[in-house]
This record gives C-alpha cells, sequence and structure tokens, in this order.
C-alpha cells in the first residue's frame, strides 16, 4: 500500500491476489487463500489488507475471488468455486457476491467461470 509491499499471508499459508480495487483512502483485493491445514484454495478478500472469506455451500469447495469492484459502499466481487459433487465430478460454478453474499450465475452441476463484471 502506497509504495509498500503488502502480503496478505506467510508461509506455509498461501494466498493469490487477481482483482485490486480502490474505494477513496481503502485498497481492496481478492483472490484465494489456503491454509497449511487446508489445502483447498478458498475465495476471498481483503480490505487494507483484513482478510473476509467468501461463502460456498459446501466446506471442501475450493476457488478464487477474480475480480472485484466497490460502488456505493458496496463490494462486488465476480469468481467461482469449485463443487466436487460427493467426490464424483468437479464443477465449476461462476458466482459473484455482494456485500458477502454470494449468487451463483448458473445452477449446481454447471461449468463457467466470472472472471470480470460491470457495476452500474
Amino acid at each position: 500500500m502506497n509504495g509498500v509491499i503488502k502480503n496478505f499471508s506467510t508461509a506455509p499459508d498461501v494466498s493469490v491476489g487477481f482483482g485490486i480495487a480502490v474505494d477513496g483512502e481503502n485498497i481492496y483485493a481478492t483472490g484465494m487463500f489456503s491454509t497449511d491445514n487446508d489445502q483447498e484454495p478458498k475465495p476471498i478478500y481483503w480490505k487494507n489488507g483484513t482478510s473476509t472469506a467468501l461463502s460456498t455451500p459446501q466446506t471442501n469447495d475450493r476457488g478464487p475471488g477474480v475480480q472485484i469492484a466497490v460502488v456505493d459502499g458496496s463490494t462486488y466481487i465476480a469468481g467461482l468455486y469449485m463443487d466436487d459433487m460427493n467426490g464424483s465430478q468437479t464443477y465449476r460454478i461462476p458466482a459473484y457476491w455482494k456485500d458477502g453474499v454470494r449468487k451463483d450465475l448458473l445452477p449446481s452441476g454447471s461449468f463457467g467461470s466470472a472472471v470480470g463484471m460491470f457495476v452500474k
């Protein structure tokens, strides 16, 4: 922030950022995060370095937040999560989150990704 590198995790935890937004003095980033104890990367966003997990239907679902925007005080994140459907097949469910509330863009059992968005 302000020209200084900000790490979102420390080893052995791993975080990956994909999207960034600035709203006034606040800096937002979205991506995925996994811990050494849970190797499945979960969708997440950070506001000024403080993390907030994004909801998925099951605790073993994984995936990234890809794009983030902040409009009129609301945070919008486009991304996806992987749904393992009882271990038989993995599906990619595109979704977006508004202020942390998930909205699936396709039904369970679908394949897709949400990699961008425009908020008016």
